[in-house]
């Protein structure tokens, strides 16, 4: 195909002032444009240039060719596609395993913290216990002190119990 000319016409007012007779006259340029209005010329005019020079062995040799790269590389592209899978499920995997990872580990964190406070607790309650009962008679001012503080808490626990155990009654 070759190249069609488009003529493309440019109209201009010329605009005088008033002063100037009062007449405007107008003057048109005609510009001319070539464009291609099919870009695929030179393309084709490639491809039948290379047509025209090779044989059909030459050709029949070509398309083998291309057909060999072409098997390559879909084989290349599918071992790809596979090896992507493979690592978004592996991916996927890893992630679960570090959620239920994360979610012993705080549960664990949990139950350490419960049975340290547990110890606590029965430490305090077996201390309590042996100072009430005069097992244990601290000897330091610290621990006369300790002894007054577990008193007066044990007195006070006493007294709430019993004024629930009074509130429950009624």
């Amino acid at each position: 195909m070759d190249q069609q000319k488009i003529i493309t016409t440019v109209t201009r007012k010329r605009v005088f002032s008033e002063a100037d007779s009062g007449i405007y006259p107008t003057t048109t340029n005609t510009l001319t444009k070539t464009t291609s209005t099919n870009k695929k010329t030179r393309k084709q005019r490639r491809l039948c240039k290379r047509k025209e020079s090779l044989t059909n062995d030459e050709t029949q040799q070509e398309i083998t060719k291309l057909e060999s790269k072409f098997d390559e590389i879909s084989e290349k592209h599918s071992q790809l596609t596979d090896r992507v899978q493979t690592l978004i499920s592996e991916k996927e995997q890893m992630k679960n395993e570090l959620l239920q990872l994360r979610s012993l580990i705080q549960r664990n964190e949990i139950n350490q913290r419960k049975k340290i406070l547990k110890q606590k607790k029965n430490n305090s309650n077996l201390l309590k216990f042996l100072i009430l009962k005069g097992h244990i008679l601290p000897s330091s001012q610290k621990g006369r002190k300790l002894v007054n503080n577990i008193m007066k808490h044990t007195l006070i626990q006493n007294e709430q119990r019993k004024k629930s155990n009074i509130i429950k009654k009624i």
